[in-house]
C-alpha cells in the first residue's frame, strides 16, 4: 500500500510538471503579437523603418509596412516611389506615424520640402489597411467605419483651424 501511494504520488508530481511545461510552451508561442500571422517578418514590428538619415537639419525616416500580401507590396513601392524625389533634393524632412485603431492600420507620410524658395511646403499621404482581410481600404471607407464622411470632417478641421487662428 505505501509503494502504491509513493507511486501515485510520484506519478501526479511528474503529471503536473509536463502539465505546467506544456502550459508553458503554449503561451510562450501565443506570447507574439497579435499580427505574427500576416508578417512578412515575424521580428519586425507591423509598421518599421526601413531607411534612415539623420543630417542637420534635414532628416528622413522610411517606413515599411510588414504584412504578407501584394496589396502591401504595392503600397511599399508606392511609398519609395512617392518619397523618392524627396530623398534626392536632399533639402527635405520625411518623418512618418501610424497607429492601429481596431482592425485598421493606417500610416500617414509627411514631408517637408524646403527647395521650393521662399517657403517649405507640405506635402501628406495615408494609406489604411484592414488587418483582418489584409485589404486596402479607401477613404471612404474608412470614415465609414467611423460613421462619419468627408463633409463633416472638412466641416470640422476649418472650424479648428479658425478656432485656432
Amino acid at each position: 500500500m505505501l509503494k502504491t501511494k509513493q507511486s501515485k504520488i510520484v506519478f501526479f508530481i511528474l503529471f503536473s510538471i509536463v502539465l505546467v511545461c506544456v502550459l508553458f510552451f503554449f503561451f510562450w508561442f501565443l506570447s507574439g503579437d497579435n499580427f505574427s500571422s500576416i508578417k512578412e517578418n515575424r521580428r519586425e514590428y507591423l509598421v518599421y523603418t526601413k531607411y534612415e538619415k539623420k543630417d542637420d537639419p534635414y532628416s528622413i525616416l522610411i517606413p515599411y509596412i510588414n504584412i504578407r500580401s501584394l496589396e502591401v507590396k504595392q503600397i511599399n513601392e508606392d511609398i519609395e516611389t512617392f518619397l523618392l524625389p524627396f530623398v534626392e533634393n536632399e533639402q527635405s524632412i520625411i518623418t512618418y506615424e501610424y497607429t492601429i485603431m481596431g482592425d485598421v492600420l493606417s500610416l500617414l507620410l509627411k514631408v517637408m520640402d524646403y527647395s521650393t524658395g521662399y517657403a517649405p511646403q507640405p506635402h501628406f499621404k495615408s494609406y489604411h489597411i484592414q488587418l483582418s482581410s489584409v485589404t486596402v481600404l479607401t477613404d471612404e471607407e474608412v470614415l465609414s467605419l467611423f460613421q462619419t464622411n468627408s463633409s463633416f470632417v472638412s466641416i470640422t478641421l476649418e472650424n479648428q483651424f479658425h478656432d485656432f487662428y
